[in-house]
């Protein structure tokens, strides 16, 4: 299993114009399109915004990739936001 930030950036706020909405795919699209399977947890925040962690398996271990979220979700012990 592959752990990773789920965008890497800071999630904009309502406030701000995003100016690369691709950029915000590059550690979930070549997931996409190969066929992993990736799922996307909280794992706090920073600056008040939240912040995903994604768990990728290998192609056809759907299970895995939802049991590690799971397992991260049920354990982390998470800071309060900041």
């Amino acid at each position: 299993v592959l752990a990773s930030p789920t965008v890497p950036m800071l999630a904009p706020t309502w406030d701000e114009a995003v100016d690369d909405l691709f950029g915000a795919l590059a550690n979930t699209g070549p997931f996409n399109v190969s066929g992993h399977p990736a799922v996307s947890v909280p794992c706090g925040s920073l600056d008040g915004l939240p912040v995903g962690l994604q768990f990728v398996a290998e192609r056809g271990a759907d299970a895995t990739a939802l049991r590690a979220g799971a397992c991260w979700t049920a354990t982390a012990d998470r800071p309060a936001d900041d």
